[in-house]
């Protein structure tokens, strides 16, 4: 990849996101609306381009990694994470000098659904 440290920056993202994004669920919880967010983080090569006709264009992405993240994100309900990423991604970024600030709980082998094999995860969870 060109962009160096790019899945520590991702995941230091991911952080700040859910530091703002809670204090935004607390508000709205005040108010007696609940609501609820989810992360995920994940890498590989992708399709990036736009597609359509000179009427309706559209930019999309594909590839496995773009569908793992978007089933990742649903599947941070089920696993009470609000941010996962893959323990392959997690590494990288530990390795890219990311250092998390928040708890770390490791799932391995977890099944998720439309993906064909296990997949070993990393929850980050925010301790405040």
């Amino acid at each position: 990849n060109d962009l160096p440290g790019y899945s520590a920056q991702a995941l230091k993202t991911a952080e700040a996101l859910d530091e703002k994004l809670s204090l935004w669920v607390d508000q709205w919880g005040k108010e007696g609306i609940e609501l609820g967010f989810g992360i995920s983080i994940t890498n590989g090569p992708v399709i990036f381009g736009v597609i359509g006709h000179e009427e309706r264009m559209e930019i999309t992405t594909l590839g496995e990694s773009v569908n793992l993240a978007a089933k990742l994100e649903k599947h941070t309900k089920e696993l009470h994470s609000r941010i996962l990423t893959t323990t392959q991604n997690y590494d990288l970024a530990v390795s890219q000098n990311f250092v998390p600030r928040f708890k770390r709980t490791d799932f391995p082998r977890e099944t998720i659904s439309g993906i064909p094999h296990e997949v070993s995860l990393v929850g980050l969870k925010n301790n405040l």
